[in-house]
């Protein structure tokens, strides 16, 4: 369960100030919100479900969904965040879901298929289709991300000393059924990381918040409310196509001296949302 639940810190992926820029753009984000529906949602431990309206604000790829509580004399305002259906479908497996306290919002932990890649995100759509999961089936999921930080990756090189290196090759010819003493290498052993696809957890609290290692392609300018962000693919898992999977990352301009280059390598931390695919 979610120590904290709320969307300041995902609103930092866009803005280096939460409170100013609401103060600035709340309004306008919800005048221009277009209604999509009126959902019943069911509830634990309560005999009626909630009404709840949703607005959707933007004409991005990054959109804002607003949430509003609606009870018989007005209408409350409860979830603003991040929303995007420019995302990657990816057929992912429900392993586990937590759900956060007023019940229509939650955190989904999956995994992939082919290579049993394991990270969660958040469901943008979960007031909606929360009744449709069960746990340990499969479903389509469009994903995307945005940044709390990054910039291109410090190393892309790592030099072994010579005991690791020799324990590295006789650990190798031992897995491909070569029991004999490696030959003598030229010493030191240099790995390239500029291809290296890393993904892992910031926190067991917050499964959808994960460090990241990863070549980006298509790099493209996007923005939101007046924020300028790059919009670029990395790889959350990499394999031989079609396993590989890559989600766009949204990532403010100001991280970067540049713009990014197509397969350099960058790092960093990034917030993973997305939402049912029917």
């Amino acid at each position: 369960m979610n120590k904290e639940q709320g969307h300041g810190d995902h609103w930092n992926t866009i803005t280096d100030g939460v409170e100013s820029f609401m103060e600035e753009n709340l309004a306008d984000i919800i005048a221009k919100g277009k209604p999509q529906e009126i959902v019943d949602v069911k509830l634990k431990r309560r005999k009626n479900p909630k009404q709840i309206l949703s607005l959707l604000s933007g004409e991005d790829d990054i959109k804002a969904l607003v949430l509003n509580e609606v009870k018989k004399d007005k209408v409350i305002l409860s979830s603003l965040y991040p929303y995007s259906d420019k995302g990657t479908v990816v057929e992912l497996d429900l392993e586990y879901i937590n759900e956060w306290s007023n019940g229509y919002e939650a955190t989904l932990d999956v995994s992939t298929p082919s290579e049993g890649v394991c990270f969660g995100f958040f469901d943008t759509m979960y007031f909606k289709n929360k009744d449709k999961y069960k746990k340990g089936k499969r479903y389509k999921f469009m994903l995307s991300a945005l940044a709390y930080n990054c910039g291109s990756a410090q190393q892309e090189s790592i030099t072994l000393d010579e005991e690791t290196s020799n324990k590295l090759a006789n650990d190798f010819n031992k897995v491909n059924g070569n029991q004999e003493e490696c030959e003598e290498l030229e010493k030191p052993i240099t790995l390239d990381m500029s291809n290296l696809v890393a993904l892992f957890p910031c926190s067991m609290d917050y499964p959808d918040d994960l460090q990241f290692v990863s070549p980006v392609s298509n790099v493209k300018l996007s923005s939101f409310a007046g924020m300028d962000l790059y919009k670029m693919n990395i790889y959350i898992s990499r394999d031989e196509e079609p396993k590989e999977i890559k989600i766009p990352l949204y990532a403010k301009q100001s991280f970067f001296t540049r713009e990014p280059k197509t397969n350099e390598s960058i790092s960093g931390v990034m917030w993973i949302f997305g939402h049912l695919v029917e």
